[in-house]
């Protein structure tokens, strides 16, 4: 079974020496520095990147380290649970005697290679299986090329023979005390959980650069039921489309692969298991910006499938289509026409008379321009239907820059359509990148001041969702988000509470700082809602009383997190933890929000009123030039009213 702690701490000490491996090779041989220079000239070119060269190679460096310890982790995985014969790199009882002849045969065959090309020849050998091809893709794979040829290795980095020596040696350790393998695989239910680890923890950089994060199950499965779920009630379980635009290493996908394969299960037991996998992947969809957590959970969906289909050779999958890309979701795909801040689009088709012919127009022009993102004649459109008869289009692309870890054509594919159903958990950092932090500021009415990217996210989640021409009364989309709380109070979410949602149908707002969520350090707030004009007045709110009064053993039954599954669906209900109420709509339209429950939002809103009197009492307005509201008097006796307790719980929604 997986010790993944004693896998991650070994994966981490090998990144590291990976990374150290590949600097001095980059300052060894300049050729190989080069490709990144170019690579890294373009997008600074571009606008897509402000950071110096060294800070931006060294995050290269950790996803060429991180790409090469994964392979290797989906081999291992895929060896100890039979899925691949016969094993090449290691394997329990007589299959690590196995691997080790494989690894005598190659090097008699080839003695003048080193362990970096024998690690090639394992990923070659996966990767010629149809199913296991995206998991080597050269063309966007950090290891890059699997070609073993001398012309390659002067252009591709990789590592030093002796590094990749290390890394082999891993998976054939003998734990002394236990005398087994130090790093068994084998697993009867194939549970792939454990990367979500590897993805957080691998590189406490990248934790930082891509504000890393695993979502519980508890919190995927509460958002899953309140947007997957209808959203099948509503527009069947054979259509319905699901998307997680800030991914990671692919919970909520996994979490909707199971509900959709059991529900095609049930009402339809007559459909082939591996045809009905292969619909469920069709259905859902990820992009995530680090390429690393995209390769986890591409690998994780395809391990799903598997299971799913009865399949106990990789040799007799299908070739199954896992959607999830490597990209920015923020600023890769078009953005719905008429919306205020879509002012650069990218990746998106256009009128071929708009376009600069100097490359030649149509999709032919498109290829030489863009190849990556441009279709083949005849290919599909967005949404899996060929464009026959429709004016030629070609992909207009502002920021003229994709990175070679992605794919430009996949992108289009997923954020060129919207989704029945978008849900997630993105980060809340705020970007560090100059260039990045103007890109999204153009592009996002939300971004103001010194926005966190929970703000433009928020307003990305709902552009993906389904929704219909202006005045058509037709089903929209289902949203649901953990986010951080922060843009309630902060200034910087001025823009996304006073212009944004109000133009959207927010249906519940979820004060979840007082819940323990495990790795969540920073308060959250989960966010329900459709991409329509508002419907409802008003809102149906949880809000917190108090906190979590210990750290739970089991966070899923936690008694905050216990009172808001119990008490959503009842308004007006109070318990010690959380009240519910509907609120009126207007309130949410109005910064800051204070979600304190037990009477404390009220009592901030009396105490607002007063403040104001007291202001134009003093000048007339307030200095927002705000008209004067009720007199200081009436705001005092009812604030007193409301209770001394709710100015405590008011408290309990941090920023």
């Amino acid at each position: 079974m997986i010790d993944a702690g004693r896998l991650l701490a070994d994966l981490k000490r090998l990144r590291a020496d990976l990374e150290d491996d590949l600097r001095v090779r980059c300052g060894e041989h300049p050729d190989l520095d080069a490709p990144l220079r170019g690579e890294y000239d373009a997008a600074h070119a571009a606008g897509r990147t402000a950071q110096p060269y060294a800070v931006w190679r060294d995050a290269r460096l950790t996803q060429i380290a991180a790409a090469w310890l994964l392979g290797c982790v989906f081999v291992r995985f895929l060896e100890d649970n039979r899925l691949v014969d016969p094993p090449r790199l290691s394997g329990p009882g007589d299959r690590r005697r196995r691997a080790l002849d494989e690894h005598t045969l190659y090097f008699r065959a080839r003695p003048t290679d080193t362990d970096r090309e024998y690690l090639l020849h394992v990923f070659r050998e996966v990767a010629a299986v149809p199913a296991a091809a995206p998991l080597f893709d050269p063309r966007h794979n950090p290891i890059g090329t699997l070609d073993p040829s001398a012309d390659a290795a002067r252009r591709t980095l990789r590592p030093s023979g002796d590094a990749a020596a290390r890394l082999l040696a891993l998976w054939q350790r003998i734990d002394p005390d236990a005398g087994g393998l130090a790093h068994d695989f084998t697993d009867p239910a194939r549970d792939t959980r454990f990367l979500g680890d590897l993805y957080q923890d691998l590189s406490d950089e990248a934790r930082k650069r891509f504000a890393l994060l695993q979502t519980p199950a508890f919190v995927e499965e509460f958002i899953l039921d309140r947007t997957l779920t209808p959203a099948v009630e509503e527009f069947g379980f054979r259509d319905v489309r699901l998307i997680d635009p800030a991914c990671g290493s692919g919970h909520f996908l996994l979490g909707a692969f199971r509900r959709l394969d059991a529900r095609w299960a049930r009402d339809e037991p007559g459909t082939n298991p591996r045809e009905r996998a292969r619909r469920v992947l069709e259905q859902i969809a990820g992009v995530d910006l680090n390429p690393f957590a995209a390769a986890v959970a591409r690998f994780r969906l395809l391990v799903a499938a598997l299971g799913a289909s009865g399949v106990e050779r990789l040799a007799d999958a299908p070739a199954f289509h896992v959607r999830v890309a490597a990209g920015d979701a923020l600023l890769h795909g078009p953005r719905p026409g008429g919306l205020e801040g879509a002012r650069k689009r990218y990746l998106e088709p256009v009128p071929a008379h708009e376009q600069d012919r100097s490359a030649g127009a149509g999709p032919e022009g498109a290829r030489k321009r863009h190849p990556e993102a441009a279709p083949e004649p005849g290919a599909p459109d967005a949404d899996g239907a060929a464009a026959a008869g429709a004016p030629e289009a070609v992909f207009d692309d502002p920021l003229a820059h994709v990175y070679r870890t992605e794919d430009a054509g996949a992108l289009r594919a997923i954020l060129g359509r919207r989704y029945h159903a978008v849900v997630g958990n993105p980060p809340y950092i705020t970007p560090r990148d100059p260039a990045i932090n103007r890109a999204y500021r153009e592009r996002f009415d939300s971004c103001h001041g010194q926005y966190s990217l929970a703000a433009p996210f928020t307003e990305r989640f709902f552009d993906l969702a389904l929704a219909p021409p202006p005045g058509a009364a037709e089903p929209t989309g289902f949203v649901g988000m953990i986010t951080a709380n922060s843009f309630m109070k902060r200034e910087f979410g001025r823009k996304l509470i006073g212009r944004v949602l109000p133009r959207r149908d927010l249906t519940h707002v979820v004060d979840t700082s007082g819940a323990y969520v495990p790795g969540h350090g920073t308060p959250t707030v989960i966010l329900f809602g459709r991409p329509r004009p508002p419907v409802a007045g008003t809102v149906r709110t949880v809000m917190g009383v108090r906190g979590e009064p210990s750290t739970p053993d089991d966070p899923a039954a936690g008694l905050v997190w216990s009172a808001i599954v119990a008490q959503i669906d009842r308004p007006g209900s109070e318990s010690a933890f959380v009240s519910v109420a509907d609120v009126p709509r207007a309130r949410f339209a109005r910064h800051p929000w204070s979600l304190g429950g037990g009477g404390a939002a009220e009592l901030k809103e009396l105490i607002d009123k007063a403040g104001a009197v007291a202001a134009g009492a003093a000048g007339g307005t307030t200095p927002g030039g705000r008209q004067q509201g009720p007199s200081a008097a009436e705001g005092a006796g009812a604030a007193g009213a409301a209770g001394g307790t709710a100015l405590l719980a008011a408290g309990s929604d941090s920023a």
